[in-house]
Parts: structure tokens; C-alpha cells; sequence
């Protein structure tokens, strides 16, 4: 398998717009690469756009987020969309922590209730990281400092 489509797209800190060392330190996200960024009330809008175009809002689609943790979709996103006053989409609302998934041995993917859910290498995938960036699945990005810490993919069909 591979992937066919990716969304990748930083976002503008409106609270903070002056990263600190620290958040640059675990991140590896530098100032410039934030500045002149669209807000997140833009990019959430681009990232519903972008899964409209794959198809992953068709009802008949199978889809879901695929994290390494709760923390992104249970406790970052909603946060900050409540302080913004941002609505939170209903496909953020639902997600397999990887890290709850029993693996199973000898075979190369988690087990899970979600027929359509692979790792990394289906049909459509995006990332997010709680950076205040969207981020593709290379280079670093998130909590932790590591690019696997707090990305999370979505994957439609293989099909």
C-alpha cells in the first residue's frame, strides 16, 4: 500500500504568537516556520475541505484518527476550539489510541474494531500534532519531541 494523499499545514499561535525555546525544543518548530500562518479556525476548515475531496466524510466511508495517546483529540483540541469559540468537527470527536490497541503477534497491524483502519500506509492519511501544527508523517513535530508522539493519521478505504 501506499499513500495517495496527505494534508500538511502549520498553524499561526494567536494566544502565544511567540513560540518559546521550550516549545521549539520539543517540537523542532521554529518561529518562522509558524509565522504568517493561517489560523486554526482557517486550517480546520482546509483540513474539512481536504477529507471532503478524499471522500472521507461520505457516510459509507469507513473512517477514523489513528493516535499515539489521548492527549491531541480528547484534551488539546476541544480545549482550544472551546477558547477559540470554534465548533469541533464530529470526526475529531472519535479516534483508536494506539496505544490501547492489543497487538496481535506475527501479524504487521493492531487489532481493531474499525475494519478500514491500517497504520501508516492506506489510502488517504493526515496528521496533527498539539504543536498548533498539522504535520505529515515525517520530520518532528508534537509532544515529546519525536515525530510518532502526538501525530495522529486518518485512513479511509484501501480501496
Amino acid at each position: 500500500m501506499e499513500i495517495e494523499s496527505t494534508f500538511h499545514m502549520y498553524v499561526q499561535p494567536v494566544v502565544h504568537p511567540q513560540l518559546t525555546p521550550f516549545c521549539t525544543e520539543l517540537t523542532g518548530i521554529v518561529q518562522g516556520t509558524v509565522d504568517g500562518q493561517p489560523s486554526l479556525q482557517q486550517v480546520l476548515q482546509r483540513v474539512d475541505e481536504w477529507m471532503a475531496k478524499e471522500g472521507l466524510l461520505d457516510p459509507s466511508v469507513k473512517s477514523i484518527f489513528v493516535t499515539c495517546g489521548d492527549w491531541d483529540l480528547k484534551v488539546m483540541l476541544p480545549g482550544q476550539c472551546q477558547y477559540l469559540g470554534l465548533p469541533v468537527a464530529d470526526y475529531f470527536k472519535q479516534w483508536i489510541n494506539l496505544k490501547k490497541v492489543p497487538k496481535r503477534r506475527h501479524h504487521p497491524a493492531p487489532a481493531s474494531p474499525f475494519p478500514f483502519c491500517f497504520p501508516l500506509g492506506s489510502r488517504s492519511s493526515c496528521s496533527f500534532s498539539s504543536s498548533s501544527s498539522f504535520s505529515s508523517f515525517q520530520g518532528r513535530g508534537g509532544i515529546g519531541g519525536g515525530p510518532r508522539s502526538a501525530r495522529v493519521a486518518c485512513f479511509g478505504p484501501t480501496w
